[in-house]
């Protein structure tokens, strides 16, 4: 955010206007950075890639690196899309499932582009498998969060090429465990709605969802990072960094702007939505097309799931008292629909949705649903499989 003192907004000035700043490449990497990294991965077994949102501008190298090794990717929230996740080496989220089980098995870590945030590391409490490689552009990067054993500075495409041309072809060392844990994982019965989601919008479709702790859409929601499979970083919308609730709504009517040609989700529980929902008039004033689900359970529901599991079933300030949502949404001018059966009709209300010029809200009431929404919350389960 930039703020101006209101005098010098309304003074008259000469001034030139610079061109626009390019970001210069960070310098290549060492050459015996790079030795020394290879080295560790070469003596490992099982290594790992935990990649970050940096690792995007270097996805290519990236995905040559890994096949080479054959080694499975867990991604970072920012991180997410960068290996296509029809991937067969795809894990997906660093804090879901076959993550976990993959850093169980895992002797070396190869972190690429990635910021060991509080929210990836749980607090830093992960305990990535070592030795820990660490590849980043930025020097001040490398050990800042955990400690590595060989850290590599520099332009990560580079990084990547020289590491990949000094490592061993590395064939089935990991293909039988990844089988059995995608099998366990798999197994589990889908959640609703993310999987129509995918159907429908086509591999450059954008959606923009909503906080883990606007806790309606939570379970559901947060579970995105695992079950929701993306194939470029550049469509997956998330506040990673300051998850502020309500912000889904608003990015999805900023990335419709920003790509009108793309069709672009909104996926909300109803506390964030409220949050935003005035934003309605600015999607009818533009045309902004944006289809807009929120799920309505009436509670913020892994607050209260927390607050239940954590002070012997009590609870306190976490229902929500609300509006009629396709009433609300019409009242604007935009075209609302209620989904009572989401298993039968969601998809093919969806597919319309996004036939409509303008903006369309699609209700989802799930308010007789609030235990088995809690359930899905993945971060209070003693032993998820999401």
């Amino acid at each position: 955010m930039l703020e101006f003192p209101q005098d010098v907004m309304t003074a008259q000035v000469t001034a030139a206007v610079p061109q626009r700043v390019h970001r210069s490449r960070a310098p290549a990497p060492e050459e015996g950075d790079l030795r020394a990294a290879a080295e560790l991965i070469e003596g490992a077994r099982r290594p790992l890639l935990f990649a970050g949102g940096g690792a995007a501008a270097a996805a290519d190298e990236l995905r040559t690196l890994v096949e080479k090794l054959e080694a499975p990717v867990m991604v970072s929230r920012r991180g997410k899309g960068v290996l296509r996740e029809d991937h067969p080496l795809a894990l997906c989220d660093v804090r879901g499932y076959l993550a976990r089980q993959a850093m169980a098995e895992a002797d070396c870590t190869i972190a690429v582009g990635c910021r060991f945030t509080s929210i990836d590391t749980a607090y830093w409490s992960c305990e990535f498998p070592r030795p820990l490689v660490q590849l980043d552009p930025e020097p001040s990067e490398i050990g800042r969060e955990y400690p590595c054993d060989a850290g590599v500075a520099g332009d990560l495409a580079q990084s990547l090429s020289g590491l990949c041309g000094r490592v061993s072809e590395q064939r089935g060392r990991w293909t039988s465990k990844l089988q059995a844990w995608r099998k366990r994982f798999e197994s589990q019965p889908p959640l609703p709605l993310l999987p129509e989601i995918r159907r429908v919008l086509p591999e450059d479709g954008i959606v923009a969802v909503d906080v883990d702790v606007d806790v309606d859409v939570d379970g559901i929601g947060y579970s995105a990072f695992a079950e929701y499979p993306v194939y470029d970083p550049t469509t997956f919308i998330y506040p990673c960094i300051g998850v502020s609730l309500g912000h889904a709504f608003p990015a999805a009517l900023g990335a419709k702007i920003a790509r009108p040609d793309r069709p672009v989700v909104c996926f909300s529980g109803d506390g964030g939505f409220l949050m935003g929902s005035y934003e309605l008039a600015t999607a009818v004033r533009y045309g902004i097309n944006v289809v807009t689900v929120v799920v309505v359970d009436d509670a913020l529901s892994a607050i209260k799931g927390a607050q239940h599991k954590q002070f012997e079933g009590r609870t306190i300030d976490t229902e929500l008292h609300n509006p009629d949502f396709v009433a609300l949404a019409r009242s604007f001018g935009v075209k609302a629909k209620r989904v009572d059966y989401p298993e039968a009709d969601f998809e093919q209300v969806l597919r319309g949705a996004l036939e409509v010029e303008g903006p369309v809200l699609i209700e989802v009431p799930m308010r007789q649903r609030q235990e088995e929404v809690m359930d899905w919350v993945c971060w209070l389960r003693d032993d998820p499989l999401r």
